[in-house]
């Protein structure tokens, strides 16, 4: 998202409802994000990337996965 890092974008979802939405987040207090999620997310696409040489998210957002892990 933006080509931001891991704690950059849990550093904006306290402040940017975009965020919330692009997340499907409905209510911040119940539906917490944390790092972790957010690294083993990268790293699972990354790892399928090495596998079949498709990057899922390129197509979408414009940005190459492993740029910012």
């Amino acid at each position: 998202m933006n080509q931001l890092t891991d704690e950059e974008l849990l550093e904006s979802l306290a402040f940017d409802f975009r965020f919330h939405y692009a997340l499907g987040i409905q209510d911040i207090e119940k539906e917490r994000v944390c790092i972790n999620t957010l690294t083993n997310f990268r790293k699972r696409l990354l790892q399928y990337e090495i596998k079949t040489g498709q990057d899922l998210l390129q197509p979408l957002t414009g940005y190459r996965i492993n740029t910012r892990i």
